[in-house]
């Protein structure tokens, strides 16, 4: 009875589902929570404390919030939306940006780093 429901549920309305991206060795799962850098502080403070570990194969677990084409405007667009809340005028925030291009040879790593670090310059002049 309970597969039956289970089976029910539309593809959809799953909390998380795997997302085919074409890219080897990496696994993106969809989420409908709202927020999910909270999960993953969330999960990363419980292995801190707790001092154990939850799965055998992670390396990495980072949060994607939004995502675009790999044209300027629609970096900066997307960077404006989704860090204007974290880079403040007046708060001192350091951040660090991880490059990794993958089946794309036209994004330069140079020209995209320079990209990011102009626009959260202008959100927060005080940002390293």
């Amino acid at each position: 009875k309970e597969i039956l429901e289970v089976h029910k549920i539309k593809f959809e309305e799953r909390r998380f589902s795997r997302v085919n991206s074409g890219a080897n060795n990496v696994i993106f799962i969809k989420t409908t929570l709202e927020d999910p850098c909270k999960l993953v502080s969330e999960i990363i403070d419980d292995i801190s404390v707790k001092k154990e570990s939850r799965a055998r194969y992670i390396q990495r677990l980072i949060p994607v919030v939004g995502t675009c084409k790999a044209y300027e405007k629609n970096m900066t667009a997307l960077l404006t939306s989704k860090l204007a809340s974290v880079f403040q005028p007046g708060l001192e925030v350091t951040y660090c940006i991880i490059f990794k291009c993958r089946n794309n040879n036209q994004v330069k790593q140079n020209d995209t780093l320079n990209l990011m670090n102009s626009t959260i310059r202008t959100l927060s002049e005080t940002a390293r």
